[in-house]
């Protein structure tokens, strides 16, 4: 409901609400609360208490546990196949690009605060490089994920990097600005 227009949100919301107000009838919806908070205020104005408001249709909440960072790269890794891709890589320059890029992309999108679906489209993105890549050539992995995650998440410098309009000195001073706690690896 909170990826849907505001309006239809609203009423979908009040219509469930509604039609299964029925004793022993339970519906479970999954949201985004933030996201149809703000819902809610674009229907019926920044006045309203929109958490008070969604309060008269959800009884209980109950929040599911962010995922781990490290775990979820890993998963995406295998689900895109990825796996065997790395492990033809074996000479000794390449050997340890699988987890280099693990745990530099994974730095850098909790960094950045790249969502779960942001992070699924960069490993989309590094499947094609790793595709296009021979297996015996060099591809640096931290590099690698600096711009796929650049490419998802700054779009505008990414751009001017890649055209020549930026330089590496950019990209630095962008990595400094991001907080340093959230950059460590995990």
């Amino acid at each position: 409901m909170d990826r849907c227009r505001p309006t239809f949100a609203i009423e979908l919301l009040e219509r469930i609400k509604h039609l299964f107000d029925i004793p022993n009838i339970v519906f479970v919806l999954s949201i985004d609360k933030q996201q149809l908070e703000a819902s809610t205020a674009a229907v019926y104005g920044s006045a309203i208490n929109a958490p008070e408001y969604l309060r008269r249709f959800i009884d209980l909440e109950y929040g599911i546990p962010a995922a781990h960072s490290k775990r979820y790269t890993e998963t995406l890794i295998k689900r895109f196949g990825l796996e065997p891709v790395f492990a033809e890589r074996k000479s000794s320059e390449v050997a340890y690009d699988r987890k280099n890029f693990v745990d530099f992309f994974t730095m850098l999108a909790d960094a950045v605060g790249l969502s779960l679906r942001a992070r699924e489209r960069c490993i989309t993105r590094l499947r094609v490089v790793m595709d296009l890549t021979p297996p015996n050539h060099y591809l640096d992995p931290i590099l690698v994920a600096l711009l796929i995650v650049l490419r998802s998440n700054k779009q505008d410098l990414f751009t001017r990097l890649i055209s020549g309009e930026a330089h590496a000195e950019t990209v630095m001073e962008y990595l400094a600005s991001l907080p340093v706690a959230s950059l460590t690896i995990v």
